[in-house]
């Protein structure tokens, strides 16, 4: 949702959340919770009034694509191109340079290039998910990402046809292959590893962009110190790294995390406020945490 509202406020500054609403087809308070909450944590902001201010994209790192788009347009004297929003996908239309003399457009790379910006990560999400998950089924893969369906079918349909994965077996009871084994290969060998020192197989789990890796100590430790210190100091500490990766992490998610109870959770992030350690920014449900001190990622 992030960046759909920024990629639309970047081409239509002066766009309203009414009509920004419209275009995503969602009700209205879900894009003014999403623009509250990107305010509060300065990612745009708004310039000049409610009725005749425009929007600006505050992290210019996002959004170079399109710009570079419009500026080699422009350099080769060719009108800009018309993005459109298809669901999840940009669509970007190239009008033909007025003195060409093939069909052919001359701006394939541009455009591939942001065809790969918005695809690569579903990519990589899908094959981490069937290497893990070989059973696993399209409707769960879209459950577990929170895309529709006709998204990963799309997608699926293309990662086929491109021979990155393929399918053994039948639709019902058959499974996936990640074809291209130089991608998933760290995880492959932290599995070998572990059965190589006789160890149980980690446990991956995706949250958000990230994937973590939960290890289980090996039953012939002499040391009952945890090797990741980052992680396992004290709670701490391990609270101020994970809401740090995730601000708006929920309390009972880092209970799940850390496998502890929610009380407990409760009661350290209750102390870490009295203390100033950590603050709440913006309500209970959409707001998010800060490490005081700390730069949030």
């Amino acid at each position: 949702m992030e960046g759909k509202i920024k990629f639309i406020i970047t081409k239509h500054p002066q766009i309203t959340q009414k009509e920004i609403a419209d275009l995503l087809k969602v009700s209205r308070t879900t894009i003014q919770r999403e623009i509250k909450l990107m305010l509060a944590q300065k990612k745009i902001e708004r310039i000049g009034s409610k009725r005749s201010g425009t929007w600006k994209v505050i992290d210019k790192i996002w959004g170079h694509g399109v710009e570079k788009i419009q500026e080699a347009c422009q350099a080769h004297s060719t009108p800009n191109p018309e993005f459109k929003l298809i669901g999840n996908d940009i669509t970007v239309k190239f009008t033909a340079h007025k003195n060409t003399k093939t069909s052919k457009p001359q701006h394939d790379a541009l455009n591939d290039a942001l065809d790969d910006t918005l695809s690569d990560a579903l990519e990589n999400k899908i094959k981490f998910i069937i290497t893990k998950h070989p059973k696993i089924t399209q409707k769960e893969i879209a459950d577990l990402l929170q895309v529709s369906r006709a998204t990963i079918q799309r997608e699926i349909k293309l990662m086929l046809a491109q021979k990155k994965i393929e399918r053994i077996g039948s639709k019902r009871s058959g499974t996936w292959k990640v074809i291209d084994k130089i991608w998933g290969g760290g995880a492959e060998k932290i599995q070998e590893t572990c059965q190589a020192h006789g160890t149980p197989n980690p446990e991956f789990k995706l949250i958000g962009n990230d994937i973590t890796v939960k290890f289980t100590a090996h039953k012939n430790a002499k040391t009952s110190k945890p090797q990741n210190d980052a992680l396992n100091d004290a709670l701490e500490e391990k609270i101020k790294f994970i809401i740090t990766k995730h601000p708006q992490i929920t309390q009972k998610e880092i209970a799940d995390l850390l496998q502890v109870s929610r009380a407990t959770i409760q009661r350290e992030i209750k102390l870490m406020l009295a203390q100033k350690k950590i603050e709440r920014i913006g309500s209970k449900r959409f707001g998010f945490w800060k490490v005081i001190g700390k730069k949030n990622n």
